[in-house]
């Protein structure tokens, strides 16, 4: 996976562009044949992303109206993009034509 962080465009988000690699551990048995990124994966990128931008580790303590919309397989280049505050943050992952995930959750 590579990670392209891009300048915020206001406090409280992050902005990135990320292309996935067949490479990702996470494609690993998800399914042979037909490898495509879990979306618990995807959450754990949103949790990761956030960690960075906090510069320290972060909890999760729910996941809430979560759409996975589109199959994200090795060779997806996206955009994400996550608002955050107090302990809340919302996403989206998508390029110009599809959105791949979307959704919130709580940290600490």
């Amino acid at each position: 996976m590579t990670i392209s962080p891009l300048p915020p465009s206001a406090p409280g988000r992050i902005e990135c562009e990320i292309e996935l690699t067949g490479a990702h551990p996470h494609f690993k048995g998800h399914f042979d044949g037909f490898p495509v990124l879990p979306g618990v994966s995807q959450v754990d990128l949103v949790l990761h992303l956030l960690e960075k931008a906090l510069g320290r580790p972060v909890a999760l303590l729910a996941v809430q109206k979560t759409k996975f919309t589109a199959l994200m397989r090795p060779g997806t280049h996206f955009r994400a993009a996550i608002d955050f505050a107090a302990g809340q943050a919302r996403w989206a992952f998508q390029d110009e034509g599809t959105v791949y995930s979307r959704g919130s959750l709580v940290y600490a």
